[in-house]
């Protein structure tokens, strides 16, 4: 006491001299006649010294636990302390760091930090780390000359976005792609590096050597010259993406990158992926760049996706890439917005000039259309709002369109003046990018308009169809089908899931389908009817008719649904190449959509809702279940059973913990559950309760058979007999037996109470390991993302237990899965293995059980219903090899995947399917913390 209150006087002493100090130097600054050159040298000393004096009081409360207690150090708080900085980024890593992945994304590490986690080798394994994502940390081009050093040959994504790392951390990365060190590297993110024409030119050249390169990510930079990227693209034939948003490239520029673009192609490349929206290209040279970029569309067979959002190109120009887009037939997604023309959604391209000329009349000067259908998108207001004018091209995909018309001057005005960040695009584009017409990001799908030939009518001579995408305004006239039944045809992109409003115009009447549904217009619609030479009689002047009907057709996704993507459909999504060079599909939001997503939505129940854990009540009334039955009166005075129940009260739990465990050991087939004779002489055993003078095996066996016997009245009432095992009562019975002779007849405890603590207190360390393995298990198992997997997988869960069920049950009893079918069914899905043998069927069945009170005049404990049938599959993966709490919800998701399915027969699996297909379910993998569930001996592995 009296060293720490000195220690707590001499902290308190250099606190106070350190800020006394720092306060007469602040007020010596602030004197007018003091001398300031020497109180300004002093004061920063000053301020030093009280920052190093609390960082020596702060630092050492800030250890690890473990090492509090050994005195050590890591190599990371060595350094840091060498730097005066706190070390608190050990969790952060250690959370940050699951399998080959370091994500330290969005923390404040900076570079002294940096530069001492990747000097401990314990804390960042560097060779084990291949996918580094350090998006935000903080870092310049000291850090990032640090992190070149120490990465690994076998790196495949690098994530440096949003850290100022400048030329120099620009040209040390370089260097090590140069050099041949990064040949794995499939994706590289340096998106808001500050990175200028220099410093791209640089990364261009070692990129080259990097041949498994698949992305690269450069937006909102400092880029304008497109040259040394270019020739980086014309030899680089594996790179997919391409990110450049958000930079200053001028359009001499993009010409250069879209010759080697056009390079690429000639030569068998890959490039599928472009990104240049917010460039703003168009202020200069943008008839080079668009002539680029129209030789590209016309011949590139690779060319995917293309984003031209908000670059200020004229009408002129937009005709120019329209030309090339006239023969192009594998552009499947083109964003337009923020630019003189329009995209509609048949895919053509529209410059914004009237037959007035090259002047886009004001938005109130146009005649308005009444437009119908469902979704009434962007680009239905722009056509509506705007004079028709020629197609300059159309192209088997379509790109976005602003909701009004767009002078050269208005973009301008619009453009950026300075790089924009992640939100201030989101927020940009959301004011003019309501619903994009993009078939890649929407998820359009073809949807065939058909108009029947009646057997009773004349065929028509000419037959269009004006649907609800672009307010009814454009016809398309269908063809007689050559094949099938006879029929006029055409077909439409569409988006997935919409509905699409149809209107037939047969040769000179509007008409519906026949069998086709129709529903009212809220607004009826002004149509005007399509002339055709083929048609005789055809009026000069086409008519204006008003529909107040019109067919409805609901649209199709491209695929049927499934769980793991349906957040996907009716969302704006791209089709990208991910690091492993498998497809991944990226959600892509508006600001609205966005704010939604913070939103904290409440879950539907848990499967685990109807799950009882055990509690104190519970144990209770397993107690005094067991203590009515159990021959207590020949074991323990009456006097004494008040003190007996309370030692048992407090450690009821354990008890039954050991003999859960004990009772499930070499059961097989229809068996009840109990404790074998070899096994309740074991635990004694093992536990050093047996003695060769005192406590010999034929004393307890001699327990284990008085211990069977059951009075007359409890005889008559039990509804589980077995007559090798003892029941739970009779394992209570067999421990007191134990205590008696043990500790009370031989003199060592006073009462049977002291004695019975004797015996609970040698089984201690089996039973608190195997009360911890209970919880483990179930913690594991009660989190949302182990909960997502079992939702993903309830359909099938469901059909395999409904299978598997119904079999041992009798009248009048509902259905439930028994040991014998629980044992058949792993069995039938191949769930054993060399360390998940069949003995251990029986320990999975009961960790899935939910504790009953009742296990003597009931059989509900040995009854399995759904929600314990989930958790007995949980326990079967816990007990299998190579589980771990980081991957917990991965391989149970793994083995649903692999294995459910086998305990189906085609027939069954169609029937039990099929009456649960009104159920829907989504799911997610997560990686979630468990424990070894494998007993070993008779101590298990906690």
């Amino acid at each position: 006491v009296a060293a720490n209150a000195r220690r707590a006087a001499q902290q308190q002493e250099g606190r106070g001299r350190a800020g006394v100090t720092l306060k007469a130097l602040c007020a010596a600054a602030s004197d007018p006649q003091q001398p300031q050159g020497s109180v300004c040298e002093e004061l920063p000393a000053a301020r030093r010294r009280l920052k190093n004096h609390r960082l020596s009081i702060s630092m050492p409360a800030l250890a690890p636990i473990s090492q509090q207690r050994t005195g050590e150090q890591t190599l990371y708080e060595q350094a840091c302390r060498k730097q005066g900085v706190l070390p608190k980024f050990t969790r952060a890593v250690h959370n940050g760091h699951v399998g080959k992945e370091l994500n330290l994304s969005g923390q404040s590490v900076g570079d002294v930090q940096f530069k001492a986690l990747l000097g401990d080798t314990g804390l960042v394994p560097k060779g084990k780390v291949h996918q580094w994502k350090l998006r935000n940390i903080r870092i310049t081009s000291v850090g990032l000359a640090c992190l070149t050093r120490a990465l690994p040959w076998e790196t495949e994504l690098l994530d440096l976005a949003c850290n100022e790392v400048g030329l120099h951390g620009i040209n040390a990365l370089s260097a090590k792609m140069a050099d041949g060190y990064l040949p794995r590297l499939r994706s590289l993110d340096l998106s808001g590096c500050g990175i200028g024409c220099a410093g791209v030119a640089s990364l261009c050249q070692g990129i080259e050597l990097c041949t498994f390169l698949l992305r690269l990510e450069l937006k909102r930079n400092t880029i304008k010259d497109g040259m040394a990227l270019g020739n980086m693209v014309a030899s680089h034939m594996q790179i997919t993406r391409l990110a450049l948003s958000s930079n200053f490239i001028t359009g001499q520029g993009v010409a250069s990158l879209f010759r080697g673009v056009l390079e690429n192609s000639a030569e068998g490349g890959q490039l599928a992926d472009i990104d240049l929206a917010w460039n703003g290209f168009g202020n200069s040279s943008s008839g080079a760049a668009a002539e680029a970029i129209s030789k590209v569309l016309s011949k590139s067979t690779t060319l995917y996706h293309l984003d031209l959002s908000y670059n200020s190109l004229d009408a002129a120009s937009c005709a120019t890439i329209g030309e090339g887009l006239k023969d192009n037939h594998y552009l499947y997604g083109l964003h337009f917005v923020g630019n003189s023309a329009t995209m509609d959604c048949d895919g053509f391209l529209r410059p914004l000039h009237t037959s007035c000329g090259n002047v886009v009349l004001p938005r109130k000067e146009l005649p308005s259309l009444v437009l119908s259908g469902d979704p009434l998108n962007s680009t239905a207001n722009c056509l509506a709002n705007c004079e028709p004018t020629p197609s300059y091209g159309s192209c088997c995909g379509s790109g976005t369109s602003c909701s009004t018309p767009l002078t050269s001057q208005s973009v301008v005005s619009q453009a950026p003046e300075a790089t924009l960040s992640e939100d201030g695009v989101l927020r940009e584009r959301d004011v003019l990018e309501q619903m994009s017409t993009c078939w890649a990001c929407e998820g359009w799908t073809r949807v065939v308009l058909e108009w029947p030939l009646l057997p009773d009518e004349e065929e028509p001579r000419s037959v269009w169809a004006f649907t609800s995408l672009d307010g009814f305004r454009q016809g398309l006239q269908l063809k007689r089908a050559a094949e099938g039944p006879p029929r006029f045809c055409a077909a439409r992109m569409v988006p997935g899931g919409c509905k699409l409003c149809v209107i037939f115009q047969v040769d000179q009447s509007f008409r519906l389908a026949p069998g086709m549904v129709s529903e009212p217009l809220e607004t009826p619609a002004n149509i005007r009817l399509r002339q055709c030479k083929k048609m005789p009689g055809s009026q000069s002047q086409s008519s204006l008719v008003e529909l107040a009907e019109v067919n409805v057709i609901d649209c199709p996704f491209r695929r049927p649904l499934r769980p793991e993507d349906g957040i996907f459909h009716g969302r704006r999504s791209v089709l990208l190449d991910g690091p492993s060079g498998n497809p991944v599909q990226m959600l892509r939001i508006t600001e609205t959509e966005f704010k939604m997503t913070q939103e904290k939505r409440p879950r539907s129940p848990p499967f685990y809702a109807d799950f009882h854990k055990e509690t104190d009540t519970l144990m209770q009334a397993c107690l005094e279940a067991d203590w009515s039955k159990a021959k207590v009166d020949r074991v323990v005075d009456r006097q004494e059973c008040q003190h007996v129940l309370a030692v048992l009260q407090g450690s009821y739990r354990q008890v039954v913990a050991v003999y859960r465990w004990l009772s499930s050991l070499g059961v097989s087939g229809e068996r009840p559950f109990g404790v074998s004779q070899i096994e309740a002489v074991n635990v004694i055993s093992k536990a050093g309760l047996r003695d060769t003078s005192v406590m010999r095996i034929a004393d307890l066996d001699r327990f284990f058979i008085a211990a069977k016997v059951n009075a007359a009245e409890v005889k008559r009432r039990l509804t589980i007999r077995s007559d090798k095992a003892l029941n739970r009562h009779q394992f209570l019975e067999f421990l007191l037996r134990v205590a008696q002779q043990r500790f009370v007849q031989t003199g060592e405890a006073l009462s049977m109470a002291d004695a019975l603590s004797r015996v609970l207190e040698a089984l201690s360390e089996t039973s608190s390991a195997l009360v911890a393995d209970l919880d483990a298990l179930l913690e594991v198992l009660h989190t949302d993302a182990v909960d997502d997997v079992y939702k993903a997988h309830r359909r099938t869960l469901q059909a395999v237990y409904k299978a598997h069920t119904g079999h041992m049950k009798q009248p009048g009893m509902g259905n439930f899965m028994s040991f014998g079918e629980f044992e058949d069914l792993l069995e039938q899905i191949d769930a054993y293995s060399e360390d998940f043998t069949r003995q251990q069927a029986g320990l999975a069945f009961r960790l899935g059980m939910m504790t009953q009170a009742e296990e003597g005049y009931s059989s509900r404990f040995q009854e399995m219903t759904f929600v314990e049938f989930q958790h007995a599959l949980g326990a079967v993966v816990s007990l299998r090899p190579g589980f771990r709490h980081e991957i917990a919800s991965e391989l149970i998701n793994s083995f649903f995947t692999d294995h459910l399915l086998r305990a189906l027969r085609p027939r069954i699996a169609q029937d039990r399917l099929r009456e649960l297909d009104g159920e829907s379910c989504a799911g997610q993998s997560w990686r979630q913390p468990a424990e070894n569930f494998r007993p070993g001996g008779l101590r298990p592995l906690s």
